[in-house]
């Protein structure tokens, strides 16, 4: 049986970073097509990776082909917060790998954030790129006194995670009498939409061949697009969620629907009130979080309420119910927010692990083919990252980085129907049990 590896991102309403940008649509494959090097997917990954190959081989033919438009998933319509995040909290990477392995793990991410602006400014992307920071914020004194545990931790391992008090907190943000406390990481905030158009005009100007509309499928005599067989010398499929319509991955990558929200602009009382969010992003320490920043001082974008979609599409029921959630959501950090509608919302679809860790390697039947994504909402500086690291191993041949994502499987759930049996319900119950916080 065939199995598709469209974009997974469907916009019922509007992603509001894609207004009022228009890009040149590439042709679509329209015939057999022979490559050196292919790369499916044309988020942030399938970019950097395209781009860093054509970099390494310049005389090699590199073709890109994305089942949508540049910038139409998910990579394109997330919060544009860049962070110092990879795999699970760093207790759990203490408890599982030891704390030389977590201290190392940390820095990478670190090192991963500063080459997402470098390459950003290298390739001259116009993507509203900012310093600035990310508090993970506590709603009630268990998750506060989990956070403060975990800044100890930080800095026991040498790392500069503040603990930010309650008196603190409310110096900065008057109204938010729910944040008990926070911790503080360095961050760096962008338009993903803006950067995914830079992005793709460098792999162009590189000379890369794009492709866009064009649908790919794995079936038993390997990939088509569009109908046409497409041959290869290495692959590399930069799909994320798309990756649970590969037999290979089918149980280990759960495709996760991430719903966004923008208000309207926020009028001059309203700036005033939210201009602790200036240079700051929030996302809670619930299993189930939120996530919102503010947008060039004018809007506040809120995310959140994950929902188990195998088959990558939401009804407009859904996004309507969950739009409604996001908007009382945001109630919770700023009371005030309540009255202020959301004027766009939509969702993307991320690729998650059950281990929290990304998966980058080669496939297990076929070791010329490598899948790079299940970036667990932590994608932006892990992607661009791993374009690098990826074109580096396969066209040098050399050994992948001792790091835990980079592994040719991760632990999953069995059988598809398994994931679609189990996961609603799970994911339900933890969105449950963060509605709690507003009565504890």
């Amino acid at each position: 049986m065939d199995m598709a590896l469209d974009t997974v991102f469907k916009s019922i309403d509007r992603n509001f970073w894609s207004r009022g940008i228009e890009t040149a649509t590439r042709p679509p494959v329209d015939r057999e097509l022979h490559c050196d090097f292919l790369v499916i997917g044309g988020g942030m990954a399938g970019l950097s990776t395209a781009l860093h190959l054509k970099k390494r081989l310049p005389g090699d033919r590199v073709a890109l082909l994305e089942g949508g438009k540049i910038g139409d998933g998910s990579s394109g319509s997330n919060s544009g917060q860049c962070g110092a995040r990879i795999g699970p909290a760093i207790e759990n990477q203490v408890k599982s790998l030891g704390e030389e392995a977590a201290a190392t793990i940390y820095r990478y991410s670190l090192d991963a954030m500063e080459y997402a602006a470098s390459l950003v400014k290298e390739l001259g992307i116009q993507c509203d790129l900012r310093p600035g920071r990310q508090w993970q914020v506590a709603l009630t004194p268990k998750y506060a006194r989990t956070l403060a545990r975990r800044s100890s931790l930080y800095r026991s391992l040498s790392f500069d995670v503040p603990l930010i008090e309650q008196r603190e907190v409310r110096e900065i943000f008057p109204e938010s009498d729910r944040i008990v406390n926070a911790i503080e990481f360095p961050a760096y905030t962008l338009d993903p939409y803006r950067l995914c158009a830079g992005l793709k005009r460098a792999v162009l100007e590189a000379g890369v061949d794009l492709y866009e509309n064009s649908r790919v499928v794995s079936g038993t005599n390997g990939f088509r697009a569009n109908g046409y067989p497409l041959h290869y010398r290495h692959a590399v499929l930069a799909v994320d969620s798309g990756a649970s319509r590969l037999s290979a991955h089918t149980a280990s990558v759960l495709p996760i629907a991430v719903f966004a929200g923008v208000t309207r602009p926020l009028n001059r009382e309203e700036k005033q009130r939210f201009l602790g969010l200036h240079d700051r992003g929030l996302f809670d320490a619930r299993p189930v979080f939120n996530f919102l920043r503010l947008i060039n001082g004018e809007r506040i974008l809120i995310g959140g309420e994950y929902r188990y979609t195998g088959s990558g599409l939401i009804n407009p029921r859904q996004l309507e119910i969950h739009g409604e959630r996001l908007r009382q959501q945001l109630a919770l950090f700023f009371p005030s927010a309540r009255a202020i509608p959301l004027e766009y919302r939509w969702y993307g679809v991320a690729g998650c692990t059950l281990d929290e860790w990304p998966a980058i390697g080669p496939l297990p039947s076929n070791p010329a083919c490598w899948y790079a994504g299940a970036w667990n909402g932590h994608g932006i500086a892990a992607s661009l990252i791993s374009g690098y690291e990826v074109a580096r191993v396969i066209v040098d041949e050399k050994l992948t980085p001792r790091l835990p994502w980079y592994r040719s499987s991760a632990p999953g759930l069995g059988h598809p129907i398994v994931a679609r049996a189990t996961l609603p319900g799970y994911l339900a119950w933890l969105r449950a049990r963060g509605w709690l916080t507003r009565h504890n």
